[in-house]
């Protein structure tokens, strides 16, 4: 079954309200059929951030980019560090990395979760989607997200995916919307 992250099932969601500790998120993300691992979160913050994620993911997928940029900036860290597979090397600009975040979501369709890990000190986020279209690439991936256990932001966003046909579509996908943004620079003209 193909659907995308959807929070109508929960209370919490229903009011608009922030989970208050893990065992309200876990009832988000298993509301949606998503298998979750390792019992509850016992630090408010964590649990607090792993809420406000999902609903910045639900906010990108519905192309309301500001919500998603404005809830971004409140759980990340001024210093987190992004490692992403279509980037070479880590990324540290807050501001370059809810962008970047904003453009997956503008290329995944069909997207949903498959399991979460859970801990304190951060989550493991397993997905799947197609790229860019419908019936696009399939992509498999998982987000490794580390939390600051005292403010509850995000300090490193890791993202590995598979099979690199996807990747690549993705990568494409993405420097053009990092361009459009003005975040990448231009390509190079390779005209003699």
């Amino acid at each position: 079954m193909n659907k995308t992250v959807q929070r109508q099932n929960t209370a919490a969601a229903s009011e608009g309200e922030v989970a208050k500790d893990g065992e309200d998120v876990r009832k988000i993300f298993e509301a949606d059929g998503v298998d979750v691992y390792n019992g509850a979160l016992t630090n408010p913050g964590t649990s607090r951030t792993l809420d406000m994620w999902h609903r910045a993911l639900e906010c990108g997928l519905k192309g309301a980019d500001q919500d998603m940029l404005e809830i971004l900036e409140d759980i990340m860290d001024d210093n987190v560090v992004f490692l992403a597979p279509t980037y070479w090397k880590e990324r540290r600009s807050k501001e370059f990395i809810k962008y970047a975040l904003v453009g997956v979501t503008k290329a995944f369709k069909n997207f949903k979760y498959t399991r979460i890990f859970l801990n304190d000190k951060g989550f493991a986020l397993e997905f799947e989607c197609n790229v860019e279209t419908e019936d696009g690439p399939f992509l498999r991936g998982v987000d490794m997200v580390t939390v600051d256990t005292a403010t509850g932001k995000i300090t490193r966003f890791e993202v590995m995916c598979r099979p690199p046909k996807a990747v690549l579509k993705l990568l494409d996908f993405q420097t053009a919307f990092m361009r459009k943004m003005g975040l990448i620079p231009p390509a190079k003209n390779k005209s003699k």
